[in-house]
């Protein structure tokens, strides 16, 4: 009996406990880079991102104008990269 392709070795589809400990880690460097964020910064982010609430939402929500929304997420981006790369470095 000829076979068209090679057995296939299985990927066990869970994490082992390496990888669910360097998740856990990782999410909780990002949590406290986000909380090192200015309130207003953050506030946009988890708005946003976490709550997926839209850019005009937001805007009626809090009275700002969307483009002083849009500045304020790409300040928060920069300012997100920034405090990862400090805790990345320690």
């Amino acid at each position: 009996m000829e076979h068209l392709v090679g057995p296939v070795d299985a990927i066990d589809p869970a994490p082992d406990a390496a990888a669910i400990m360097e998740y856990g880690g990782m999410r909780t460097g990002i949590i406290d880079a986000v909380n090192e964020l200015d309130p207003e910064l953050r506030h946009v982010l988890a708005a946003h991102y976490l709550n997926e609430i839209p850019m005009i939402q937001i805007a009626n929500d809090t009275g700002l104008p969307v483009s002083t929304l849009y500045k304020r997420r790409a300040r928060a981006l920069s300012a997100l990269r920034d405090v990862i790369r400090i805790y990345g470095s320690r």
